[in-house]
């Protein structure tokens, strides 16, 4: 059976639309095509949702993390036939998955998310909806990039996924009815994709092979005051719609555009024969070959020659991390101090760090410092060197670790 994703990201009004499909294609009529709900969840759904429109109020949103299943099966006529199926869940839920390409890690996905990347990844239609406030109503620009790429990601992840048989995509943008202005700016969909959603369109819709269209699943609305006095927008009754038909058409379009329903992803029952039964276990015949042929070389080859191997540390190996000096002018007689950090490498034991002046070649004064340390750590020094007869000579401070 062909499958139909409906997906989108938040606030494009996915539940609303989907409602207003079920109410307007309930029943058979000649030339119409059928909604037949496939689940009591969804006839529940569709009737909540009619019922909150008719009060002249909006569904709530989908919190995140909630979702539902919704399925229909859609007869166009007795030969065409679809299932659609709508994940109703939050739209920050898709945002996370492709936006923020969670999907790329599915094991470590919840199970919500699971379920919502089966629903997309295994449909051959999907209708991706975008509210046209999120693009060209979104005075932040970082915003309506982040809906721009999760669209784009979305677009090209299911056609990476299906090569051989890529999903038809329609972007399906909604709420016309709010920005009838923008839409006289342009000659069709297409060319407000093209303005608004540039880098997108020359990805996908330049050569046609995504579809786009747009659809007021309420075209009807009131303005009305709320609390506090705040102007809010709200469904006029009777509803109406505008744009479900050109969205059916497309729909059929592309169901017809499948190829039969039996090559389609499905399973092809298989004749249980001798050879069928053979050709199944090739790949487990050709397997245990191998191993036997791997164990069998591997027992014949003689044995690598051991690596020699060295002997265990058994004293410390000090190594330098920092070394300074600094010049100390005093009233009696001038002084160096020589201080730093060493660590010892090796095994644990004592450390004797030896600091010396030196001046035109000659050691002028000659101190120690020992230092017990463990393996890997890290330990100060500090020594301090009197009786340098003038700091303003030429000399040089060296530094020595060793194992006494």
């Amino acid at each position: 059976m062909i499958s139909v994703a409906v997906v989108g990201i938040e606030g494009s009004g996915k539940t609303v639309l989907a409602t207003m499909l079920a109410k307007r294609y309930c029943e058979r009529r000649a030339g119409a095509p059928f909604f037949e709900a496939m689940s009591i969840n969804t006839v529940r759904l569709v009737e909540k949702c009619w019922g909150t429109l008719q009060n002249r109020e909006w569904p709530p949103s989908t919190p995140i993390g909630e979702m539902s299943a919704l399925h229909w099966r859609v007869h166009f006529s007795d030969s065409q036939v679809c299932d659609l199926k709508m994940i109703d869940a939050a739209g920050q839920d898709l945002r996370q998955l492709f936006g923020e390409q969670r999907i790329n890690d599915f094991d470590a996905l919840p199970q919500h998310l699971k379920n919502l990347a089966d629903c997309i990844c295994n449909a051959n239609i999907v209708l991706l909806l975008v509210n046209l406030g999120d693009i060209c109503g979104v005075p932040d620009s970082l915003r309506r990039q982040e809906n721009e790429f999760a669209a784009k990601f979305i677009i090209e992840y299911l056609q990476a996924k299906r090569t051989a048989n890529p999903p038809r995509i329609c972007l399906v943008l909604t709420q016309r009815d709010l920005h009838r202005g923008i839409f006289r700016q342009f000659t069709d969909e297409r060319q407000l994709v093209r303005h608004h959603l540039p880098s997108l369109f020359t990805a996908h819709f330049a050569s046609g092979e995504v579809g786009v269209l747009s659809v007021s699943a309420v075209a009807n609305t009131d303005i009305e005051l709320g609390e506090g006095q705040r102007i809010r927008r709200v469904p006029a009754v009777p509803v109406q719609s505008q744009g479900l038909s050109k969205l059916i058409s497309w729909l059929q379009e592309a169901v017809n555009r499948q190829p039969p329903a039996a090559q389609v992803q499905t399973e092809i029952p298989v004749q249980d024969t001798f050879w069928t039964r053979m050709r199944s276990h090739v790949g487990t015949y050709l397997a245990m070959s191998v191993c036997i042929g791997v164990f069998t070389y591997a027992k014949a080859k003689p044995p690598k020659p051991a690596w020699p191997r060295l002997p265990p540390v058994t004293r410390p190996v000090p190594q330098f991390v920092t070394q300074h000096s600094i010049g100390r002018s005093g009233v009696l007689d001038d002084s160096v101090t020589s201080y730093g950090t060493v660590q010892n490498k090796g095994a644990a034991g004592k450390i004797r760090v030896i600091s010396q002046v030196v001046e035109d070649g000659v050691v002028k004064d000659r101190k120690f410092q020992d230092l017990i340390l463990n393996p890997m750590e890290v330990g100060r020094f500090e020594i301090e060197l009197p009786g340098i007869e003038n700091l303003k000579h030429k000399f040089e401070v060296t530094n020595e670790a060793v194992v006494p």
